[in-house]
């Protein structure tokens, strides 16, 4: 199963409030919000998958700030009110896709990191309305950060091999960030990951066969939960709960 199946799969079985939640923001030293987060690690369980071959999208969106500003006539510069369709400030977002694969007995041997990074964008287009000079701006951030593979055999008849994928937002803003708005330009919103198995199935974590039980029970994720989406049970989303949630529970 290819990684745009699988992602066809999830995004048809999820509901987008569970699939686009939370965001992973560049981690301030010293900063006393709970509610930020700079990493997610998800880790489960699945059998007869020593031979398999493990796909891992990761998906998340990349904010824009678009700024719309006009020429008053003393000459100054200032904001446009949002009367048309690209004037006043707003936010948009593009969906990044990370792909990562790799052999379950590669994962075996040791941690697979990937790194990713995309640059910031500033695209400037004069138009003029009404007469007036009028500028509307999109200012997008550079970005960075880690994937994290891992597989671990456990002892036992039934070949069950534990994972782990983590997902670090390594981004380092240049400015300094006040407060979590200052940051969102540098998240990585709603970050997720989507698995796949091409051998052997994943195991659940909420209702694992009597066999597993003690295997699913040392598996700890982080501002995540894994979730089986298919029948064949070669597909896991990576669901993400953002902190607000947990701090709910």
């Amino acid at each position: 199963m290819t990684l745009d199946e699988a992602e066809r799969i999830v995004d048809e079985s999820m509901e987008p409030d569970l699939v686009w939640r939370g965001a992973l923001l560049p981690l301030v030293s010293g900063s006393p919000d709970r509610l930020r987060r700079d990493q997610a690690r998800t880790e489960w369980v699945a059998e007869r998958a020593d031979r398999a071959l493990l796909r891992a999208r990761v998906r998340f969106k990349h904010l824009t700030r678009r700024v719309s500003q006009e020429r008053r006539d003393d000459g100054v510069w200032g904001p446009v009110e949002a009367t048309f369709l690209e004037d006043g400030e707003a936010e948009t977002s593009e969906i990044i896709r990370v792909d990562v694969e790799a052999h379950v007995v590669d994962l075996i041997e040791g941690l697979s990191t990937h790194h990713f990074g995309y640059p910031g964008m500033t695209l400037t287009r004069e138009v003029s309305r009404d007469g007036k000079p009028h500028v509307v701006e999109w200012v997008s951030q550079s970005i960075n950060g880690i994937i994290e593979l891992r597989a671990d055999p456990q002892t036992g008849p039934h070949g069950v091999i534990r994972f782990f994928i983590r997902v670090r937002n390594t981004t380092e803003p240049l400015q300094r960030l006040v407060g979590l708005e200052d940051s969102r330009a540098f998240a990585l919103v709603g970050c997720h990951a989507i698995l796949s198995l091409d051998k052997g199935r994943f195991i659940s974590i909420e209702d694992p066969p009597a066999f597993s039980a003690r295997y699913v029970a040392l598996c700890e994720s982080e501002g995540t939960r894994p979730v089986i989406v298919d029948d064949s049970a070669r597909i896991l989303f990576s669901a993400p709960i953002s902190a607000i949630d947990r701090l709910d529970r």
